[in-house]
């Protein structure tokens, strides 16, 4: 990793959590993956002052860590995710805008309330972090609301134990796992390459990238019928995080609307922005996006 990328992560880690920590951070950048004896030993700090820093790091997305098997005991180790670092630039524009790009006021703070949190309970937001008490107030069901809207639009993203595993060593391992049903000995390329193709295609494998099943019907918009009966559509004592995915394409569709109504007028940059909100729905890591008739577009121009 470059020096300057390592110098200006160090500065964000520290201007968030503070010289400890950042010390911590700053030996899996320039080291790499590796337990927690080596790192205490770089950084300088007892094991339990390293281990706090971790869990800190790991409690706000930036640490990932995993299994591996060393003889007859199995290793830990922690590795860092450069680009987790970065993005939290922009959680300033993330909280700015939530309220206009979710449609709900109120979702701002929430969204503040998630992001100094790093990933928390409905339940716990709630309780201790808004001093809601009551489950029968209106601000309870108001909150309860914008938590189910934010879910629905993917702006939030449940979260699991194994999801401080990298993707990549999600990834390895489901690899594994599926060669050893194949074979028992040192599989073929050809062997390796059909299990590589069957995870690419493995639905559930794509929709854990986004943490959270499609809600919302593709074609119609419409709310799934248990929805509409008013039933729970997510446990109040499920961890959730902030998918930034999600907001950094709203912020390359702002950059897009204004591209264009610079560039040409302000109705082509009014036609742009209705084009990219009907396709809201839309994975970030789509390549493409459906068809939009123009009958749709023209209806939903204000």
């Amino acid at each position: 990793m470059a020096e300057t990328s390592i110098r200006l992560c160090c500065y964000i880690i520290r201007d968030d959590f503070g010289a400890i920590v950042e010390q911590v951070a700053k030996v899996l950048l320039q080291k790499g993956r590796l337990p927690l004896p080596l790192i205490a030993r770089f950084a300088k700090y007892t094991l339990s002052k390293t281990r706090e820093s971790l869990f800190i790091l790991i409690q706000h997305n930036i640490v990932y860590w995993t299994e591996t098997r060393e003889g007859s005991r199995i290793g830990i180790y922690y590795s860092i995710e450069k680009d987790e670092i970065l993005t939290r630039l922009n959680f300033g524009i993330y909280i700015k805008n939530a309220n206009e790009w979710i449609g709900c006021r109120g979702a701002s703070e929430i969204i503040r309330l998630m992001l100094l949190n790093g990933k928390t309970t409905f339940k716990k937001l709630v309780e201790k972090d808004l001093k809601i008490s009551k489950k029968t107030s209106s601000k309870y069901r108001d909150v309860k609301e914008i938590f189910s809207k934010m879910i629905e639009k993917h702006y939030i993203t449940p979260f699991n134990f194994t999801d401080s595993k990298s993707a990549q060593d999600k990834a390895s391992e489901a690899e594994q796992r599926e060669l050893a049903k194949v074979t028992n000995f040192i599989p073929t390329k050809k062997q390796v390459a059909e299990v590589k193709a069957k995870l690419a295609g493995d639905v559930d494998v794509d929709e854990a990238a986004t943490g959270l099943k499609r809600k919302i019907n593709a074609v119609t918009f419409d709310r799934p019928a248990k929805q509409r009966k008013g039933e729970e559509i997510f446990n109040e004592d499920q961890y959730f995080r902030v998918n930034y995915g999600k907001f950094n394409v709203k912020m390359r569709n702002t950059r897009f609307e204004s591209f264009v109504g610079t560039r040409i007028n302000n109705s082509a940059g009014l036609i742009t922005k209705i084009i990219l909100d009907i396709s809201d729905d839309e994975k970030a890591e789509d390549t493409e996006s459906r068809l939009i008739s123009a009958q749709r577009i023209i209806k939903s121009i204000p």
